[in-house]
């Protein structure tokens, strides 16, 4: 039983070379002169990443959804999560000496501190 299982290891070693192969020959027949053009053409690192910015992100998909290890599939799914959607943020509300303030009493404050630091910066030049 072992010996059918090692033989199993090496066809999937084989065939993931394969499609490796096969992945990196339409690379170099479509993406690569592709980029050899824009490169030629003088489009900046930014322009070029905006345009293959699709492709960019199904390769960062394939490669979370072919991951055989599921903690480095969770990692690299939280990468292209946050670069697709950004970061997750928590709201939080946070009650201070500002919270029972009237607007104009907010106002007054804010106008008072900024008059403060305009005047703190006219003193110090």
């Amino acid at each position: 039983m072992a010996r059918r299982s090692n033989r199993n290891q090496i066809e999937d070693r084989m065939v993931r070379n394969l499609d490796a192969l096969a992945r990196y020959e339409e690379f170099r027949e479509t993406i690569a002169p592709a980029l050899q053009k824009d490169l030629a053409a003088g489009l900046s690192a930014e322009a070029i990443v905006k345009k293959y910015q699709a492709i960019i992100a199904a390769r960062m998909v394939t490669a979370a959804l072919l991951e055989p290890d599921h903690a480095r599939a969770a990692t690299v799914g939280d990468k292209v999560l946050d670069r697709a959607l950004g970061k997750a943020v928590q709201k939080q509300e946070i009650e201070g000496r500002f919270s029972n303030m009237s607007d104009e009493e907010l106002q007054a404050t804010l106008a008072s501190a900024l008059g403060a630091s305009i005047n703190d910066e006219n003193t110090s030049h």
